[in-house]
């Protein structure tokens, strides 16, 4: 049977939720690696590539070749496949690690003979790829850290190789060239498809600007508007003409412009939506840059819109074919002859590829195998009111109850950054406290990315009044019935895990417990950091202390705001994690956080993990933290466990 026809027939029970099951998933299940991942499509639509989990830390690469049928799995000779990318048609751009010779170098693979062709980084050479210069084959620009933070952009030759020189490694042999650009501190660089670097994000007098070229031949020029307000969304292939999200233009919205370079012209919206920024949109375009296909953004789910009156009708079909569900085209083949698919509920998410000559649907195997979709919970998007009156939203998803008196406890789970946000859409982190009989709700408070400017951009630095939401938000479920008001904890990562210990000191009599990984607690001391850091990255250093203002100057709005000051308000035990190699907010904080809360006589727990940063990236570590954050549920929210709160 071809493989189309079998892949079909094995994932339609799984995509349509048809099986059944009664058994409990296993911590295991929720966290381990997805079963595939990393899903994409050459140019020309031959190849369907997608990663599934090796024997060590990340991932084997798959491929099929249309043509012929067969799935492959590369026998890389013990490399570990970070990520990849398309180089062409048929080679990719491959960041392995192969420990102990190399935690982590970038490779050219191509899959026509299946081997590795070239280096181009090396384990002395610390660089990043940033493009290959189509019309220099082989030859790529390349981003060298400076402490400076005025870095280089070399050039590269792939066929050039470091070499050993009186015995030195000379690891800069392979650059043949470089980039010279505006002085300023370095926040990026766009890219146009033929691989040239037309515009680069610099900081530079207090001020956030980008500088611009037509070509390669052209000078640098600085376009007239702030970075922080506009921002380039994507290059075209006609150099007059980018893509912008316009902070500016709207009082309500950020939204989404055509911009003539030539004349300071902005064209008209290209979609208005009032309550919903495009600040997150993601366009769609062909491989040239010649014609914007389409875009995504989120409104309380993901939203695609498409302009191509081809791919409309094949999303039609896809549609039809899969009702209920939310399908996003996220890559397609030239001509339009195979289209990549990801279609997702709540429950489950899968991947198709759809074949536009024959009209057939093929899907890869199941992500999440062991998490089947019938026994996975709806998330239900909650709206609610801030004390102040600005209208927020959040989601909650709950456990089958059998007794609609007796609702379930609840997890508040806030989202980190604080300028990101959650949305609709499969989550097994959500789905594994659900299945262990908890409620879990995730407000997008103040500050969170994509709404109208009221909630994202007014008060984005009022970390306080965030709290507040959060627990406006709590106080309406508790008041809807919805939840058991006796039984409440919260718990959140980075910024979310500040919210998590703010919520217990300032709300002492709101939660149960609350769980911290690598939250802030000190804001002064954050600032410190970032001080320390600064001739690295003023710009995040100065926008904190415009918005936040000097801690030296202002004492009691830091001490206000950061809950290590207010450890003795806390009566509920707290569990805190934090990995050792944490270069975003350093582990002192939750350090000193547990010394507090120790001197405080508060029941905590900690849990420290080596050579892990600002997340988790082993398997095991993974099952082990939220182990022991099962088991810490378990000992803090029992129905007995301390009477009403």
């Amino acid at each position: 049977m071809p493989f189309a026809q079998r892949t079909i027939l094995a994932a339609t029970a799984y995509i349509l939720g048809l099986a059944t099951t009664s058994a409990v998933p296993s911590v295991e299940d929720f966290f381990r690696r997805p079963q595939v991942a990393g899903v994409s499509l050459s140019q020309d639509g031959r190849y369907l590539t997608y990663l599934t989990p090796s024997a060590k830390k990340y991932f084997e690469l798959n491929s099929i070749d249309l043509e012929k049928g067969e799935p492959f799995k590369f026998d890389l000779k013990g490399d570990d496949v970070i990520y990849y990318y398309w180089r062409n048609a048929k080679e990719l751009i491959l960041g392995t690690q192969k420990m102990p010779l190399y935690w982590w170098r970038e490779a050219i693979f191509d899959l026509a003979t299946r081997q590795f062709t070239y280096n181009l980084t090396y384990v002395d050479l610390n660089y990043d790829v940033i493009c290959e210069i189509k019309d220099r084959p082989g030859h790529f620009y390349t981003y060298i850290p400076s402490e400076l933070h005025n870095p280089e952009i070399d050039i590269i030759d792939m066929k050039r190789k470091p070499k050993d020189i009186g015995g030195i490694n000379n690891s800069r042999f392979n650059i043949v060239g470089g980039l010279t650009y505006p002085a300023g501190e370095f926040h990026g660089v766009l890219t146009d498809a033929r691989g040239e670097i037309r515009a680069v994000l610099l900081y530079k007098d207090h001020q956030l600007r980008y500088q611009y070229r037509e070509s390669a031949s052209t000078a640098w020029h600085e376009l007239p508007f702030d970075g922080e307000v506009t921002y380039v969304v994507s290059l075209t292939a006609d150099p007059d003409l980018i893509y912008v999200v316009r902070g500016d233009v709207s009082n309500r919205v950020a939204s989404l412009h055509s911009y003539r370079v030539s004349r300071n012209e902005y064209g008209p919206s290209l979609l208005d939506d009032p309550e919903y920024s495009m600040d997150d949109c993601h366009l769609l375009m062909t491989e040239d840059r010649k014609e914007l296909l389409g875009l995504t953004y989120y409104q309380d789910r993901p939203v695609q819109i498409l302009f191509s009156p081809i791919l409309k009708e094949i999303q039609a079909k896809i549609d039809q074919a899969l009702p209920g569900r939310s399908n996003r085209l996220i890559r397609v083949a030239d001509k339009f002859s195979r289209l990549l698919v990801v279609s997702e509920t709540d429950r489950n998410v899968s991947y198709l590829l759809y074949d536009r000559g024959t009209g057939q649907f093929s899907a890869l195997p199941d992500p999440h195998p062991a998490l089947r979709p019938e026994a996975m919970r709806p998330i239900r998007t909650i709206r609610f009111q801030a004390r102040d009156g600005l209208g927020l939203e959040g989601f909650l998803t709950s456990p089958a109850v059998p007794d609609p008196k007796s609702p379930p406890p609840l997890i508040v789970m806030p989202h980190g950054g604080p300028w990101a946000r959650d949305v609709w859409g499969f989550d097994p982190e959500v789905q594994f406290f659900v299945s262990r009989g908890f409620a879990v709700f995730q407000p997008n408070y103040r500050g969170s990315t994509g709404y109208n400017k009221a909630v994202s951009e007014v008060q984005k630095y009022e970390f306080r009044k965030m709290h507040d939401d959060v627990t406006d938000g709590v106080r309406f479920l508790i008041k809807s019935g919805a939840v058991d008001p006796d039984r409440i904890a919260i718990y959140g990562g980075s910024f979310g895990g500040y919210l998590a210990v703010s919520g217990v000191a300032f709300e002492p009599e709101l939660y149960r417990c609350a769980i911290t990984f690598a939250g802030v607690f000190d804001w002064k001391k954050l600032i410190s950091q970032r001080k320390t850091n600064r001739s690295n990255d003023s710009y995040n250093f100065e926008v904190l202390m415009k918005n936040l203002d000097d801690p030296a100057q202002n004492r009691a709005r830091f001490e206000e705001m950061s809950p290590i000051h207010h450890i003795d308000a806390i009566k509920a035990p707290v569990f805190v994690i934090h990995g050792w190699d944490d270069y975003t907010v350093d582990i002192s904080q939750s350090k000193n956080l547990v010394a507090e809360l120790d001197r405080n006589h508060v029941p905590n727990e900690f849990l420290y993990f080596a050579d892990e940063g600002h997340g988790l990236s082993e398997d095991e570590k993974r099952v082990k933290c939220f182990t022991a954050i099962e088991a810490f549920l378990a000992k803090h929210m029992q129905p007995t466990a301390h009477g009403k709160n």
